[in-house]
This record gives C-alpha cells, structure tokens and sequence, in this order.
C-alpha cells in the first residue's frame, strides 16, 4: 500500500497541447515551469538508447511510482524551458542551516505527461544540462529482516533499591550482567555514563525521530517528548507559520499534519531507546532518563513511504532547528534528493541503520548511510556477546559505529516490545550522542561522531564491523579533555618521483607532545595548496591509527606514471578521543615526468623473437603488430611466446613497462606478461584474462629491475576448447627516472 501524500504546495500547471488531467486548484502560482513545450516523439528522439538502458536497470532495482519525477535545476535555470511539459506537485525548499538563506533551486516533485515513461522522462532531464540531477518518486519500506516480539506489561516490577529503578533485567544492551547466556559488560555502559548524566528536558538537545512517529501519550515517553513552544494546542492555527498546524509534539509528513502519533510500533521502539523515562518506577529505560524528542513521520501503519514524504520530513527537521536525527531505515538505492535534505542541516548529526541485509556496505552500499556527508553516521548491530548478529550490515569504511541490535527491549504503540535488527542499533547511538550534547552543548556534529567512534570498546569479533572496530561505550564518549594534540614535530616529504611520494612524520601525544598517541591522523592530497577552508574538496587518504607518541612514521602515496612534472600538496593532522584536532599541517611535493628509455613499433629490425605460431604481421595502415594468431584464431593448449631483446636499465628507477595492444580471449584463456634478468627465471607483471575484448594501453611494474639489463615477454596459456582472435601487439615502451632509486 503506497502512502497517504497530500502535496504541501498547490500544483503548477505546464501549458502546452496535451491532454494532461490538471489537478484542482483556483488560479495557480505561475511557475517558470509553465513554459515547458514538446512532444512524444520528439523526445525519444533525443533520448539516447544506452543511456534509457541504464536508467531502466536502476528502476528495475526498487518499487517507484510511476509518472512522477523529482529533479533539481541548475542555478537559476529553472527560468529556462525543459524539453517537455510536466505538472508541479510539489516544491521543496532547503536552507543552507536554517530557514534564512537558501541557496539552491528547489527540488520538484513534477508528474509527466502520458505515453512517456518515468524512465524516458528521467533519461531526457539527465541529458539537460540545465539539470543537476532527476530520479524516481521511489517507494520505501522499513528494513527487512527485523523480528518483533510484544512484552505484557505485568512483567516489569520496579526495583525501589536500585538505580534508575526501571532498569529491567532484559535491558542488556544498557546493563549487561551476563543472563541468557550473555557476556557481562557487553553493553554501552550506560550505569557509568548516567554517574555523569542522565539527559535534560531543559538543556537537552532536540532529537528527531524520523519513523512510523512515536506514541507520545505512553507513560515512558511522553514527559520527553518535545512541546513546541510557539504552538497552541489543538487550536487550528499555524500559530509558529511553519506551514503545519498543531505541531505539538512534531510532523505527519505522511499526511502532512500535526499529529506524528504512531500507528505501527517501529518509531516508538526506537524512541523509547533513546528516551523512555527513566527511574519513574515502571517499565524501562532509556539511554536518557529525561530528553526533547521531536516525533516525526514518514512511514505508514504498513511501513512503506517515498521519497517525497521523506522529503517533508526532512524539511520539517531542517527549519525546526534539530539537534540530532535517528533514522532507523533505509535502501540499496540512493537518492540524490534525500542526500540533499541531510545535507541541508549541517549543524545536526544524523545517525542512520547500516542495514540488515548481511552485506558488506563497503562493496554495496546501504542509504541514508551510505552518503558522503561527515556527520551522516552509520551504526550496525552487536549482540549480548558482543559479536556481529548475522543480519547485520557492516563496512569498515563506510560504517561508523556498531552498538546493540539484537533483542532489544523497548516501548511500542501502546505498549512494549523486542525488536532485532540495525534499527534498534542507531538509537542507541543517537541516545549516547544526546548525553553528550547534554554534557558539551558546543560540540560539533564531527565532534560528537568523533567522541563515539574513538571511546568505543575495542572488539575483536567487530574489527571488521565499523570504523570504530568495537561497540560503543557512552561513559568514556563523556570524558573531559580540555586539551588536544600537538602538530607534528616533524611532518616533511621523504622522497618523490615519477611514481609516487613518501611522507614522514612524528607522532605526537594526545594531549599536547605528551600522554599517549592521539586516536587518528587525518591526511588528504590535493592538486591544490591545501587549508582549512578547502579540505572537503581534497581526497582524504586512509591511514593507520597512531602506535605511540614520538614514533616516526613513514608513508607512501603512490601515483601513476606521467610524462608531464607534477605537483601534489598534502596536509595532516592528529585527532583525540574526543575530537579535538590539532593545526593543520601541510607540505608539497613535486614529481618530475616520467622519461622514455626505451620504444618499439614492432617494425621488421625490434629484435623480437616469436615461438611459432607468434609472427609479425603489416596492416594496411603500415602499422606492424606482433600476434600470436596470424592466421586467425590461436590454437587450443597454446603454450607459446614472444620475448624482446636484452634491455639495459642501468642507472634507471621507478620503471614501468606500457604495452598497447588489443586482446579477444575466451575466458579460461590469458596471456601472462613477464620479466627476467637472465632469461631463466621470469617473474610475472600482469596477466590479460579472458572474458573481456579490449584495445588498451596498460602499465605493469617493472621497478624490481630497475639498474638491471631485462627481457620483456608476452607468455599465451590458452586452454583445449574455444578459440578466439588473440593478442596483437601495437608498441611497447619503459619509462621512469634517471638515477638510482
């Protein structure tokens, strides 16, 4: 069942010659989108095949609603006519940190006309070069692979001798002793990080809850819940003129209402993780005994939303101003217009489920998460034993925490509940993340990220899960540290040649020169001298966490060879546990070009030698080429070669060996590129497989024989059955720099 979507802005309507069924609406806005003309035929005519190809596999990768778009326009080129008429359903405007300053066109949801598919629609606006992007209104489900089981509330007593007296003995995910088979202290050390702070209704941070809403009339949650506080209840007035009346306790974006109240379960489990009230006597706790939670829904009473709900969501987030947002949900397939709504607040931090799909999100992504935005964090799950449950998605480079997941414990829609999966992960650290805003409100979204990952317990069996490679811990996130790391003593380029730099540099300590190693050490390169101010424009470079505190460590930033000099610019800087960065540091490097020492066209006097069948054939072009098959297809069980002539590289480093040639094997069939000094023994450089024809100029390491005299030869293996056209050879050539190495 798709989702209730009631547009928030009345339609525009494009004039033009179709028969488009207009929506009902008195006197629309004019809309330069009004102008739009063109028809059937003329634009498949300009879509291009392969492109519709692509865009029709990526559709078939999800469910979409057909005939409706969602695009963005280019600067101001939303005054420019686009290649076909559409009707404007919707128009979402973001500001750049605020309701103040919006800086980009809107993205518009739009419906097409009839006779063009979404696909052809879509193809056409991403060949418009006054389109920054265009994708489906696709349809979302909450996350697979997530079990539940409801709790009765006689089973919960209260502990009068114990604090917080709520803390249920199923709740091992904040207080792990070790039952059912469990291992004590596998939890996020909530009993120690609540020794500092339980959360605040006063001071707190504003948390958005971005689900099925949240059931803000249970007694655990709703003393938390946010009460907006230039909204009259139930007055029917947009009395704050945010565009929703009576947003009490925050946004429907499903029906475009005041009223998040959950009709599902989802959203209230995750909120009760965050924030179910704590020693009030009965039921649970949450991570935060007292917060400001901000209900807001997207999901319907099945589960299922689209892009464009998600959308009004994530306005409603941006204008009021949240703090922090829990997204217990996601996909395989990104969505540029979801990644710009996270994108517009970037003063929150966002944390999202890796997913539940047992995959590696470092091979194949998961959404929100996946988005290249730094306070976008991903969280996995973790089990009472502290190991990956098997529905967990993972990724050491694109998921950032792992906290408990499997069988958690929390309220429902009237009620409580156990529920496993990512989803129940993310709150917990979207909950540890409130604590410490309650404890440092000036801390940064990256800040925040930083203190979770760094403080987290380190795990063995969750190396592999999270940057973080453990579970979280929200006492140590809370630690004091009032003083960051040192710069470098010493940060320098080593050496630098045609085909690469090495960097070195001293580790410094965590709290100035001294105490331990800091937790990280940032490094990105760029064309460009390197600043502050332009670091997200750089690539960051992966590095190895520190190992002590004046160690001297050496770094290799390779490149590829190039005829032309070369400049690279790099910076770095040390990270601590909580965040704190030390000044940034840079150096360059300057590359010379890469010089040819040797080249061959193949012609009658190179010196080659062909095992038969290999011969040297002339084209019609003049050209001479080096094949293995002349006279036609290579032979089945070929174990044939060709081999240059002795080549001296004395006094040459760094080379590197380029053949040009174009290949056709069956896919059992290879041949081995190799190298000797003696002709006896040869070692192998690369290897052309089967499985792929191609006409390429590749590059194989040839530095093991750099100061030596070596032979070049091309080694086919082919297997008894089928035959295809062969290897031919066009040039040859070796390059690299002039003196030792």
């Amino acid at each position: 069942m798709e989702p209730i979507v009631k547009p928030v802005s009345r339609p525009t309507v494009a004039h033009h010659h179709y028969a488009v069924k207009t929506e009902s609406v008195s006197k629309p806005k004019q809309s330069a989108l009004e102008t739009l003309q063109g028809d059937e035929s003329d634009i498949r005519s300009v879509i291009s095949p392969l492109a519709l190809q692509t865009t029709e596999r990526e559709l078939a990768q999800g469910p979409y609603k057909e005939g409706e778009i969602i695009f963005r326009r280019r600067g101001n080129a939303e005054d420019s006519p686009l290649s076909f008429p559409i009707i404007v359903l919707e128009e979402f405007e973001f500001a750049a940190d605020g309701p103040e300053s919006v800086t980009k066109s809107p993205i518009v949801r739009a419906r097409i006309p009839r006779g063009v598919s979404t696909a052809e629609a879509i193809t056409l606006l991403r060949q418009d070069p006054t389109v920054d992007y265009a994708e489906a209104n696709m349809i979302f489900s909450l996350p697979e692979n997530e079990t539940f089981t409801p709790v009765a509330d006689s089973d919960f007593q209260a502990h009068p001798a114990r604090t917080p007296n709520d803390l249920d003995k199923r709740l091992w995910n904040l207080h792990n002793t070790g039952r059912r088979n469990g291992t004590a202290g596998a939890d996020i050390q909530a009993t120690s990080a609540w020794e500092i702070t339980t959360g605040s209704r006063k001071h707190g941070p504003l948390v958005a809850v971005i689900d099925t809403g949240i059931d803000y009339k249970h007694p655990e949650l709703a003393a938390n819940m946010w009460l907006n506080p230039d909204e009259i209840i139930n007055d029917g007035i947009d009395n704050d003129n945010n565009g929703v009346i009576d947003d009490v306790h925050g946004y429907n974006a499903v029906e475009d209402s005041g009223d998040p109240m959950d009709d599902h379960s989802h959203g209230s489990h995750c909120a009760g993780t965050i924030a179910a009230v704590g020693n009030n006597g009965r039921g649970i706790v949450g991570v935060n005994w007292e917060a400001r939670m901000m209900a807001i829904k997207i999901f319907d009473s099945r589960g299922n939303t689209d892009t464009a709900t998600i959308l009004r969501g994530l306005r409603y987030a941006a204008k009021m101003g949240v703090d922090i947002t829990n997204n217990s949900w996601g996909d395989s397939r990104p969505s540029e217009a979801i990644k710009e709504g996270f994108a517009a607040m970037p003063s929150t931090v966002h944390f999202a489920a890796a997913g539940n799909n047992r995959n590696n999100n470092d091979h194949r992504n998961y959404y929100p998460v996946g988005h290249a935005l730094e306070n976008m964090v991903g969280v996995a799950a973790t089990d009472r034993n502290d190991r990956r449950p098997v529905f967990s998605n993972y990724g050491e480079k694109t998921v950032e925490l792992a906290a408990p997941g499997d069988q958690i414990l929390s309220t429902v829609a009237g009620g409580y509940g156990v529920y496993s999966g990512t989803s129940m992960a993310s709150p917990h650290a979207a909950g540890a993340a409130a604590l410490i805003l309650t404890e440092f409100p000036q801390a940064t979204p990256v800040e925040v990220r930083d203190r979770l990952i760094y403080n987290s317990d380190p795990i063995p069996a969750l190396s592999s899960s999270s940057q973080s490679g453990g579970r979280i811990n929200a006492a140590k996130s809370l630690e004091i540290d009032t003083e960051g790391p040192a710069p470098s003593s010493r940060f320098v380029v080593k050496t630098a040649n045609s085909k690469g730099v090495t960097l070195e540099w001293v580790t410094s300590g965590d709290d100035s020169h001294s105490g331990g190693p800091p937790a990280d050490v940032e490094l990105w390169v760029s064309s460009q001298p390197l600043h502050l101010g332009n670091l997200d424009e750089a690539e960051k470079l992966e590095t190895k966490k520190p190992e002590e505190n004046g160690s001297v460590v050496t770094y290799h930033y390779p490149t590829e060879h190039s005829e032309k000099d070369r400049e690279f610019h790099f910076a770095m800087r040390f990270v601590d546990n909580v965040g704190q960065r030390s000044d940034l540091q840079t150096a360059r490097a300057s590359l010379p070009a890469a010089k040819e020492f040797y080249s061959t066209q193949f012609g009658p006097d190179d010196g080659f030698q062909g095992e038969e069948p290999w011969a040297r054939i002339q084209e019609a072009d003049g050209n001479w080429k080096w094949t293995d098959s002349p006279n036609g297809h290579y032979r089945g069980s070929e174990k044939s070669s060709l081999t240059s002539p002795a080549i001296s590289l004395k006094g040459k480093s760094q080379c590197r060996l380029s053949l040009s040639a174009h290949y056709d094997f069956w896919k059992l069939d290879k041949a081995v590129v190799e190298a000797s000094s003696d002709g006896q023994e040869w070692s192998t450089l690369g290897t052309y497989h089967g499985r792929r024809t191609s006409t390429e100029e590749r590059n194989f390491d040839l530095s093991e024989f750099d100061g030596q005299t070596v032979r070049v030869r091309v080694r086919m293996d082919t297997d008894v059955r089928y035959n295809r056209d062969g290897i031919y050879l066009d040039s040859m050539r070796i390059l690299g720099d002039e003196g030792p190495a």
